[in-house]
């Protein structure tokens, strides 16, 4: 259980790490257009749910990967200083 339990922490903690990374990356990225239909005001309809860059299930496994290398590195150590 305490494997199990280590496991989940470390997917989660990597995970949102990974989700916080890629947001500033895209925040730093986007560059807002305005362009004036008409030549007098903005657009005033938003659009939402645009597809993002780095697809959630592509962070998801890098994050599994994290979780599953970093708890065999842990145990590892774990065996070499008992």
């Amino acid at each position: 259980m305490k494997k199990y339990l280590w496991f989940v922490g470390v997917f989660v903690v990597a995970f949102v790490a990974l989700q916080l990374a890629a947001g500033l990356i895209m925040t730093m990225l986007y560059t807002p257009s305005f362009l004036l239909e008409g030549g007098t005001s903005l657009q005033s309809e938003v659009v939402f749910g645009e597809a993002s860059l780095i697809p959630p299930v592509v962070l998801a496994l890098l994050a599994l990967g994290a979780a599953y290398f970093t708890t065999r590195l842990v145990a590892k150590k774990r065996l070499l200083h008992s």
